[in-house]
């Protein structure tokens, strides 16, 4: 999202207090003391590829796995994208687990997690918890799957200090090779950890047409799924570059306009729509001081993502919010009617955390007090 987000460095340490990682249980291959690396590393590969995991898809706008309905209601946390490369929220002494059991308690069911690709590098730190960010993602995963929490692994950003670039390709010496790389650890870690449900290739590529976006989407999804091919693929929209706009301005994220007539190229099955939208907290489009707002927004919304749901596939926000009062909590109430009458209710809000500029989070500054107001009106989708 267009974000001001306050990365607070803590300076002291704590213990995340998480479950210690378990390795999955795994058919085991004989050895070999005569292996060459190649063929140890080889083997390596072997045992990846036979974990079970479950199997995920989708059809007419629903999410299944193992061909049970699942409403995905979602929220976003954030931090491994940060120069923090931890989740938020550590530094106040609550523990991952605690945070987790109280998202679940909420009635929540799954979790976006924005991830940095330093986070699968070596020669990195995080500020809280463990010192490598890998291993504290480790555990939050282990954590969200005992506390029956699904998770949507988000690559945001191609440098873990140089925030929402727009594109995948925008960074200094990351390439299209480095982010298929990326993407495919996040895949291999979804053989390991069954609760990860889904990979959101990139955040909010606003820096690219639709026409660029399809291809290499598509190439980023065969990279994924010839590793995991049960794995949904989140794909957002772009903005308003050399594109169809519908006539109306879009968020980072939200236009989809073309997305129908120039599909990306992979199995429909696996593929999830999924726009960000935002309200006047955040950027102040001329459509918001229209006299008829928000009875305009429907039409906006039908235009870049909502049509999408009358043609059969999948469409699941994977952001929205707002501070929630004066016009934002007009919009954000009329986004919540809107999404009721078209049946789209798998969603992840915008955010957990309160530390998100221009939005706060359904946590109140003290890291525990929940938005009483926000809640009640996500309640309304579950």
């Amino acid at each position: 999202m267009m974000k001001v987000v306050s990365f607070l460095l803590a300076t002291a340490l704590f213990s995340c207090g998480t479950t210690k990682h378990e390795d999955p249980i795994q058919p085991k291959l004989p050895d070999n003391p005569t292996q060459t690396p190649e063929a140890k590393k080889k083997q390596q590969q072997d045992k990846t590829k036979v974990t079970v995991t479950s199997s995920w898809r989708t059809e007419a706008g629903k999410v299944y796995k193992d061909n049970k309905e699942i409403q995905l209601r979602g929220i976003n946390w954030f931090g491994f994208e940060t120069p923090d490369l931890v989740v938020h929220g550590l530094w106040t002494g609550r523990s991952m687990d605690s945070y987790l059991k109280q998202i679940s308690d909420l009635g929540f069911n799954a979790l976006r997690l924005p991830i940095a690709p330093e986070v699968f590098e070596d020669g990195y730190k995080s500020t809280q918890g463990k010192e490598k960010p890998l291993d504290n993602l480790n555990d939050l995963l282990v954590a969200a799957k005992n506390n029956g929490i699904y998770v949507l692994l988000d690559q945001h950003t191609c440098n873990y200090k140089q925030g929402l670039m727009g594109s995948p390709l925008a960074c200094d010496k990351y390439t299209i090779e480095s982010w298929f790389a990326t993407l495919e650890k996040m895949a291999r870690l979804s053989l390991e950890h069954p609760n990860i449900f889904g990979i959101d290739i990139y955040n909010e590529p606003y820096k690219l047409s639709w026409k660029e976006w399809q291809k290499i989407s598509s190439e980023a999804a065969s990279h994924i799924l010839a590793i995991n091919p049960k794995l949904l693929i989140f794909i957002e929209g772009v903005a308003n570059q050399d594109t169809d706009t519908a006539g109306y301005g879009a968020s980072w994220g939200a236009n989809l306009v073309e997305a129908e007539k120039n599909l990306p190229n992979m199995p429909i099955s696996q593929l999830v729509f999924s726009p960000h939208t935002y309200g006047p907290s955040v950027f102040g489009h001329t459509y918001f001081d229209d006299p008829s707002f928000p009875e305009n927004m429907p039409k906006i919304w039908d235009a870049h993502f909502g049509y999408l749901t009358q043609k059969g596939f999948t469409v699941s926000l994977g952001e929205f919010g707002g501070r929630y009062k004066e016009k934002d909590q007009i919009w954000q109430d009329a986004l919540i009617k809107y999404l009721i009458q078209k049946d789209m209710k798998n969603f992840f809000y915008w955010s957990l955390n309160p530390n998100s500029g221009d939005t706060g989070g359904l946590l109140e500054d003290d890291w525990i007090t929940v938005n009483k107001g926000k809640l009640d009106l996500l309640k309304k989708l579950f």
